[in-house]
């Protein structure tokens, strides 16, 4: 299973854990993290994934998520085709640039499932899911916790 996991995701940790949401999004990462130790899952990083999170504010955290990077087993190289595509989900489904770019690339990445905690980017999967199919791709978008339940069978509260 190949999953690319954007900013947000890795970042987790680090927010405010008295939220039930964020403190379920940060559990379900750590285990994802573990299945990804024990080779059932096939992490994904990209250029842009790099340049994040070496803009990440605190060195401690920014030290921290780079660790989390090196459980990355494959990296999806910047390249036209990826522009192209991101520009087309920019137009078509109102992604932001940024995020448009990291479906991309993990579309590009053959990533099954691209995970964020954001939720500008979730409530348009359904477009996104369309659009990447015109183009060839198949890619799902969940959240971290749906993706634990729903592929995982892990409940989270």
């Amino acid at each position: 299973m190949r999953l690319y996991l954007d900013t947000s995701v890795y970042c987790r940790p680090f927010d405010d854990q008295t939220h039930i949401r964020v403190r379920g999004e940060a559990e379900a990462f750590v285990r994802i993290l573990g299945e990804v130790e024990t080779g059932v899952i096939t992490l994904l990083s990209s250029d842009l994934l790099i340049l994040e999170v070496g803009m990440i504010k605190g060195w401690i955290k920014r030290e921290r998520v780079r660790g989390y990077l090196k459980l990355c087993s494959e990296h999806v190289l910047a390249r036209d085709g990826i522009r192209v595509l991101a520009e087309k989900l920019e137009r078509a489904c109102g992604l932001g640039g940024r995020d448009a770019y990291h479906v991309s690339s993990a579309c590009y990445g053959r990533a099954d499932y691209f995970l964020t905690c954001d939720d500008r980017i979730l409530k348009r999967k359904k477009c996104v899911k369309y659009v990447a199919e015109k183009e060839g791709f198949k890619i799902t978008l969940l959240n971290p916790v749906e993706f634990m339940e729903q592929t995982l069978g892990r409940r989270f509260s």
